[in-house]
């Protein structure tokens, strides 16, 4: 269960350098490719309109691989693992860029949440040290600390024109702060537990951050007024996406460990009509809890992932499965959509990330 893979802060810790440091390589010339011939056997279910190809499947990380991100580009992706470290990566050929090492080392995890900026210029991380970081995603000299939150971190999301970075935390609370010098803007403690997730809607005017508290909630990013809650009477939320025109928003569910029992839950994902709250879908075809979520960019399709190992393509209307991939051996953690759509990287527990390509 994720809540067990977080875990609590521990007391322990396995102090790094206070300061950010990166080992850096320059930019890979020529064809430097994966580290290895792929062991696992991917395999895809797919529509007769929706192919696969064979996956690429990165293995220079040796714990979890807990949060990634694609560059607005589509050139790099950065994986954050349980190590407490993140590396930068060719997306076309697996060559690494450099590792970051900013972050502190706790026993019980390590990187939970990453983001580019739009700009892809600069790369935010979060995790279990209770820190968010602010570096240079080209060299990974670090740039800002922000200190602001007392427990792990868990999603961090910048504002579309890039001057703020939103930030959510087991202690309950989303915090926005300036991009550039980390001075605080407001504080969002409208949620009663963990919050695990937070996305920006496009038009830069709304937050929607999914909790532990069985609720999405979307409130003003200039006023932190609650314009919507959004709510589960048994499972609580793990993940939130807006649709790329910002009028749909999604949620993924998964197990209530504050409840009564320990029985891990059959995630779903909801469509809510952001505008008013009214649900217009719900889609059920995992088997287990859910923690991975993500909009293609045009808008017609979504994946999810979670416990059952899979990543899920369907349908963003009509909820039909459009393509099922079993490339991972245990809980998919991240999925991200290539900026044109045409691929999806997925980031898994069993120690990979992996990018397969859709269509033919």
């Amino acid at each position: 269960m994720r809540q067990t893979f977080l875990g609590i802060v521990a007391c322990i810790g396995v102090l790094m350098s206070a300061c950010a440091t990166s080992t850096t390589a320059q930019p890979p010339q020529g064809s430097v490719g994966p580290t290895a011939t792929p062991t696992l056997s991917p395999t895809y279910t797919p529509s007769a309109a929706m192919p696969i190809t064979l996956p690429f499947i990165y293995r220079r990380h040796n714990k979890a691989v807990t949060s990634l991100a694609w560059s607005p580009d589509r050139t790099r992706i950065a994986t954050g693992d349980d190590n407490a470290l993140v590396q930068v990566w060719d997306a076309r050929t697996g060559s690494p860029y450099f590792t970051y090492a900013g972050h502190r080392v706790v026993q019980g995890g390590g990187v939970f949440a990453l983001a580019w900026s739009p700009d892809g210029t600069r790369l935010a991380s979060g995790g279990i040290d209770t820190t968010v970081q602010v570096w240079d995603a080209r060299t990974g000299a670090q740039q800002l600390k922000y200190y602001g939150h007392h427990a792990t971190v868990l999603g961090v999301a910048w504002s579309p024109d890039g001057t703020r970075i939103a930030s959510g935390s087991d202690d309950g609370t989303v915090q926005i702060w300036d991009a550039t010098t980390g001075v605080l803007a407001l504080r969002y403690a409208a949620h009663q537990n963990a919050v695990k997730q937070v996305a920006w809607s496009p038009d830069g005017k709304h937050i929607a951050s999914a909790s532990q508290d069985r609720t999405v909630q979307v409130w003003d990013a200039a006023t932190a007024k609650t314009v919507l809650t959004l709510s589960d009477p048994h499972e609580p939320f793990f993940a939130v996406a807006w649709s790329p025109d910002g009028k749909r928003l999604a949620g993924a569910t998964g197990y209530d460990d504050i409840c009564c029992d320990n029985q891990a839950t059959v995630g779903k994902v909801v469509i809510w009509d952001a505008t008013n709250g009214k649900p217009e879908m719900t889609y059920t075809a995992h088997t287990q809890q859910l923690f991975a979520l993500a909009w293609s960019p045009d808008g017609s399709k979504v994946a999810s992932g979670g416990d059952d190992t899979t990543v899920r393509v369907w349908n963003a209307t009509t909820g039909a499965t459009l393509g099922i991939y079993h490339g991972h051996r245990k809980t998919v953690w991240y999925v991200n959509w290539s900026r044109d759509g045409t691929q999806l990287a997925s980031a898994s527990q069993d120690g990979t990330a992996q990018i397969w390509r859709l269509g033919n």
